[in-house]
């Protein structure tokens, strides 16, 4: 939110960069701030006002400069946390050698009433509302625009035909008749990129150039990010605008949860995200705003956030569809391979139950075996004496009927 607070113009000019000043923020709202490392003594409030007050002491001025002052209110929505800044901030312009610039959006220009009403404010006699104190900070017209492009370009060595400027500002103009400045920048830094010194070259790009040339810009800076990566980087782009075409505060879990149920692999996830949010921050697409306690990224303009919606939502939209399908049929995989594990299992399970079983038939066949054998033995001992004395029985019959066999015979030949 805030990029730095310089206090210049002294032995020891003293700066406070942008994690520094939202632990000031922090110190002001909440009175307990989470990382009280991140700042020293020099760095509290009252220490800040001792140092504007040495400064008008030596006859010096201090400017304090809050850039994209909005955040305040996304970061702090409760008002009452925001008063303690504001009060802070009418301590600040007591000292009659302060001045403060706050830089913010138009469409947020009304939460300044907040400030605007309280008595430290009102003491100091300004109205940071009225027309003396509000400054415009709007386009470019088509003939500053024209006289920034050959500064620029002759600063660095880089010389544009003539025909190709006029142009090119004609299309950046368009029906609005004025330059927005990030898209100046993108669009001129694309034609460096791209070696594009000639209006035939520039015709060349399509019927659209302008769009074209942004529509690279985001690519190179996806390409930047490696192949491997691509996907993430687009998606990431993506993620950092919404369905207004705003760009939206995102801290990094935020940004890693939105992906992961986008159907981005985790396992893969975390060092890709982190490589590819250094390479935005770093190529001046994404601006990293530091704060208490977690860092946020957001897209450096709201134009970036409506092209990225317009040019390349349904191709976005396209691959999310495809990512939600692979994630479905990752699921149904998923679920085939529990069934197979499940009914491998269940057959394990089966067979080793049989297995158990045949094993207890073994042991009883063979309890069973045993019992006939040792019955059949016992049984054998117990009718041997009986067998002895029929077959002795069964002899002195044979012996009986021999003798009268015998004595037949003898009567017959008698």
């Amino acid at each position: 939110m805030y990029q730095e607070i310089h206090f210049s113009g002294v032995d020891n000019p003293l700066t406070l960069t942008g994690r520094e000043v939202h632990f000031l923020l922090a110190c002001l709202i909440t009175r307990n701030p989470e990382d009280p490392g991140s700042s020293t003594p020099e760095h509290q409030p009252l220490a800040i006002l001792e140092r504007l007050q040495q400064n008008e002491q030596r006859s010096l001025r201090t400017i304090l400069i809050f850039d994209q002052f909005e955040e305040l209110f996304f970061v702090y929505p409760d008002p009452l946390q925001r008063r303690q800044f504001f009060e802070f901030l009418g301590q600040c312009l007591s000292v009659l050698s302060v001045k403060v610039v706050l830089s913010l959006r138009e469409d947020y220009l009304h939460y300044l009433l907040e400030g605007s009403r309280l008595a430290s404010i009102q003491s100091t006699g300004i109205d940071i509302l009225s027309q003396n104190v509000l400054y415009r900070l709007g386009n470019f017209s088509c003939a500053n625009a024209t006289a920034i492009i050959q500064d620029l370009t002759e600063r660095a060595q880089f010389y544009l035909e003539a025909d190709l400027v006029d142009a090119l500002v004609q299309d950046l103009a368009g029906d609005l008749g004025e330059v927005r400045p990030i898209e100046l920048q993108v669009v001129g830094a694309q034609l460096q990129d791209d070696g594009i010194t000639k209006l035939a070259q520039y015709r060349a790009c399509g019927d659209s150039p302008k769009a074209e040339l942004v529509k690279r810009y985001l690519a190179q800076s996806v390409a930047d990010c490696g192949s491997e990566n691509q996907q993430v980087a687009e998606l990431v782009l993506y993620l950092l605008t919404d369905e207004k075409g705003t760009r939206p505060l995102k801290t990094r879990p935020e940004l890693e949860r939105d992906l992961q149920a986008i159907s981005v692999d985790s396992t893969e996830l975390t060092p890709a995200l982190d490589l590819v949010l250094r390479v935005f921050v770093d190529s001046g697409l994404v601006v990293l705003l530091p704060e208490i306690p977690t860092d946020r990224y957001q897209l450096v303009h709201d134009y970036l956030a409506a092209f990225i919606r317009q040019q390349q939502g349904s191709q976005l939209d396209r691959l999310i569809a495809e990512l939600e399908t692979e994630r479905q049929q990752r699921r149904l995989n998923e679920a085939e391979l529990v069934k197979e594990k499940q009914a491998k299992q269940i057959l394990a399970e089966a067979n080793q139950e049989a297995q158990q079983t045949n094993r207890k038939a073994n042991q009883r066949f063979k309890l069973a075996s045993g019992f006939l054998l040792f019955a059949s033995a016992l049984m054998s001992s117990r009718l041997s004496p009986q067998a002895l004395i029929a077959r002795r029985g069964c002899g002195v019959s044979m012996a009986k009927k021999c003798s009268n066999l015998r004595g037949i015979r003898a009567w017959s030949v008698a």
